[in-house]
């Protein structure tokens, strides 16, 4: 599912983006609610953000869940990058109300 979406979508973008001569273009955000990535391609540099969630997965799970995430990204964006730059996005705690009875 997420191959497809990439793929289908960068296509679209790269040649969108060759004619017009840009280099600095976002190709995905977000779009599927089980792959919280947004992935930006600045020149021949690949930028992957993680937005954090609750996934429900051990630590270890994650990175094996990532790992092949970045086996897909790599595959379907091969041509247009060759460094892949990874932020995971640390979530904040929400603000509680400290209301005194």
């Amino acid at each position: 599912m997420f191959r497809n979406r990439l793929t289908k979508v960068f296509r679209h973008l790269y040649k969108q983006a060759r004619r017009q001569h840009v280099s600095c273009y976002r190709i995905y955000d977000h779009d599927l609610p089980e792959f919280p990535f947004c992935i930006e391609l600045y020149g021949d540099h690949i930028y992957l953000a993680e937005y954090k969630r609750n996934h429900g997965m051990d630590d270890e799970a994650h990175e094996s869940w990532l790992d092949e995430c970045f086996e897909v990204i790599y595959e379907v964006l091969h041509e247009a990058g060759t460094k892949i730059y990874l932020r995971q996005d640390n979530a904040k705690p929400a603000a509680r109300d400290n209301m005194k009875s």
